[in-house]
């Protein structure tokens, strides 16, 4: 009679346990779901930020550039102007 009632014991934790472990199992396969899904958007936003880094490295560039040539004509204009005060003083005397 006590083996039967342990017997029975142990089947209704069985099935307990299985029930549990199936639940657990759902819940992982569920967490797994959310974080292929987030991991696949941080790839996109670190893919996205890096054309960004790219695109505004390029306008840098083309900045710099700029900026030299400016600086070579604000050169330019300098002596120019320099060479102008030279031939208005000596236009003058």
């Amino acid at each position: 009679m006590k083996i039967k009632i342990a017997i029975i014991v142990l089947a209704v934790a069985c099935v307990g346990l299985g029930i549990a472990l199936f639940n657990i199992k759902k819940q992982a396969d569920e967490q797994q779901a959310k974080d292929t899904a987030t991991i696949s958007d941080l790839s996109g936003q670190v893919v996205n930020a890096k054309k960004q880094i790219d695109e505004l490295g390029q306008v840098n560039i083309v900045l710099t550039n700029d900026l030299a040539i400016s600086r070579q004509q604000l050169a330019q204009l300098s002596n120019s102007l320099a060479s102008a005060a030279t031939t208005l003083a000596n236009t003058q005397t």
